[in-house]
């Protein structure tokens, strides 16, 4: 979908999928804080950030995963992580752009992940319905409603 060729690399979004390989001046010169590159499926991003580029100052887009792998701080800290890509000015439109692709597939992901939650949620309150009947007409005692009530209820 997009390709973005920063100071320190490329990253390359795809359908469900992003790639970043560390090409470039800035990555030959910390090439030992990295492994070359990192994949990862859009399902496993739960924030972007993006820091605009000025006149005098790189931006960067960074990804937080849901492995909880990030590295908040200054560029220069930053920059030893493998996940941002350092870009300069005339690429702020095309970070925006890529950000918000990312956020527009995303969504449907995320509103399909809630409704599964929804009707989990809904199955064990029926569940617990169904007990409650099998209580009501004697078929299960007190004690097991209560048992099998608060397992669901976990």
């Amino acid at each position: 979908l997009f390709q973005l060729s920063g100071l320190n690399g490329q990253l390359y979004l795809y359908d469900d999928k992003v790639i970043i390989k560390k090409k470039g001046k800035i990555a030959k010169l910390i090439q030992r804080y990295f492994n070359g590159g990192r994949s990862f499926y859009l399902t496993e991003i739960s924030s972007i950030q993006v820091r605009e580029a000025t006149t005098l100052i790189n931006g960067y887009i960074q990804f937080t995963l849901m492995d909880g792998y990030e590295n908040k701080g200054r560029i220069m800290k930053s920059i030893k992580n493998e996940n941002p890509l350092i870009f300069s000015k005339e690429n702020n439109e095309l970070v925006a752009k890529i950000k918000f692709k990312i956020e527009e597939i995303k969504q449907p992901m995320q509103n399909l992940i809630k409704q599964q939650s929804l009707i989990k949620k809904q199955c064990k309150e029926d569940e617990i319905k169904d007990y409650k009947e099998l209580l009501d007409l004697g078929i299960i005692t007190e004690k097991e409603f209560i048992i099998k009530k608060k397992e669901l209820l976990k």
